[in-house]
C-alpha cells in the first residue's frame, strides 16, 4: 500500500511541476504576506519558481521568509514591499514600482484582511472604516490595478485569487465579527461580479475565491481539516478560550471542558490549535496552487474551481 501511495504522490508531483512550469519566472503579488496564509502561499509560489512580491504594512517577517527561501535554494524569488492596503496612494505606488522594476503582475492573490471587535450596536465608526478600507476597497483597488497591468501587456492567462473567510458565506453568532462578516460577504459578491466582467471583456483571465465552504463534490481528504472550519474553530477559541476544544480531525465535534480542567489541558489545546492552523494554511496554499494548475481556461474563469463555468460562445 505504501508503495502505491508513493507512486501516486510521485505522479501528482510530476503533474504539478509540469502544470506550474508555465508560471516560472512570472510575477505574483501576494497581499498580507507577513504571516499566516499569505506567507504560506508566498513560500509555495517561490518553491515553484515564481517571482513573488509579498506586501504588508511591516515587512520584517517577509524579509526573513525571503532569506529562508533563498537559503533553501528555491528557484523563485520573494520580494518584500511595504504597503498599507488601507491607502490607495500606497497601493498605486506599489503597482507603479512593480511596473517599473518587473514589468507587471501576472497573478494577484488578495489575501490581506483586517478584523476589529466592533459590534453593530456599539462598534466604532473608525473600526468599521478600517475593516471596509482593507477588506473591500483595498482588495478592489488591487484587483483593478492587477487587471489593468495584465491588459496593457496583453496577458490573457492571468489569475486573480481572493482568499475569503467562512464569514463570507455564513454569519457567525459572535457579534464582534458581524461587521467583519459583512466585508467578507462583499468579497464573495465582488469575486462573482469580477468573473462576470471578465467574461464580458472576452478575456481568459480567471477570477477565483478560496476558503469558501466546501461543496458536496469538493471534499477534503481524510484527516485534513477544512480551512473554513479551522478558521471558525480559531474564532471560537478567541471568544471562549480554553472552555471549548474542537477535535483536530473533526471540527464538527466539540468537547466542553470545565474551568478546572482548562488550566490542566491548556497546553494541549494550544498545541492542537497551532497544529490545526498550520495544516489549514498548508491546505489552502495547496488549493491556491491547484487554481493555477487548471489547464482548461474558460472566459472569465469561475467563482469556484470545483464548479467551472461554461465556455463563452
Amino acid at each position: 500500500m505504501s508503495g502505491s501511495r508513493s507512486e501516486v504522490g510521485a505522479r501528482l508531483g510530476a503533474t504539478a511541476a509540469a502544470g506550474m512550469e508555465r508560471w516560472r519566472d512570472r510575477l505574483a503579488l501576494v497581499t498580507g504576506a507577513s504571516g499566516g496564509i499569505g506567507a504560506a502561499v508566498a513560500r509555495a509560489l517561490v518553491q515553484q519558481g515564481l517571482k513573488v512580491v509579498g506586501c504588508a504594512r511591516t515587512v520584517g517577517n517577509i524579509e526573513e521568509l525571503a532569506a529562508e527561501c533563498k537559503s533553501a535554494g528555491y528557484p523563485g524569488t520573494l520580494i518584500p514591499h511595504r504597503c498599507d492596503l488601507s491607502s490607495e496612494e500606497d497601493i498605486l505606488s506599489m503597482f507603479s514600482a512593480v511596473r517599473s522594476q518587473h514589468s507587471g503582475v501576472d497573478i494577484c492573490i488578495n489575501n490581506a484582511g483586517l478584523a476589529r471587535p466592533d459590534t453593530l450596536l456599539s462598534g466604532s465608526t473608525s473600526g468599521w472604516k478600517d475593516m471596509f478600507n482593507v477588506n473591500v476597497l483595498g482588495l478592489s483597488i488591487c484587483t483593478r490595478e492587477a487587471y489593468q497591468s495584465m491588459k496593457e501587456r496583453k496577458v490573457d492567462d492571468g489569475h486573480i485569487i481572493n482568499i475569503n473567510s467562512m464569514c463570507g458565506h455564513q454569519v457567525s453568532p459572535h457579534s464582534v465579527i458581524h461587521f467583519y462578516s459583512a466585508t467578507k460577504y462583499a468579497v464573495t459578491a465582488l469575486t462573482e461580479g469580477l468573473r462576470q466582467e471578465l467574461r464580458e471583456a472576452q478575456t481568459h483571465i480567471r477570477a477565483t475565491v478560496r476558503a469558501q465552504p466546501s461543496p458536496a463534490g469538493d471534499r477534503v481528504g481524510a484527516g485534513t481539516p477544512h480551512p473554513t472550519r479551522m478558521l471558525f474553530w480559531c474564532a471560537a477559541w478567541t471568544v471562549r478560550g480554553a472552555a471549548l476544544c474542537c477535535h483536530l480531525h473533526d471540527p464538527a465535534q466539540s468537547l466542553p471542558v470545565s474551568a478546572a480542567g482548562a488550566d490542566r489541558k491548556g497546553a494541549q489545546w494550544r498545541r492542537l490549535r497551532e497544529e490545526s492552523k498550520g495544516r489549514g494554511k498548508a491546505w489552502l496554499a495547496t488549493r491556491t496552487l491547484s487554481s493555477l494548475l487548471e489547464g482548461r481556461r474558460t472566459l472569465g474563469g469561475s467563482l469556484s474551481p470545483s464548479k467551472p463555468q461554461p465556455s463563452h460562445s
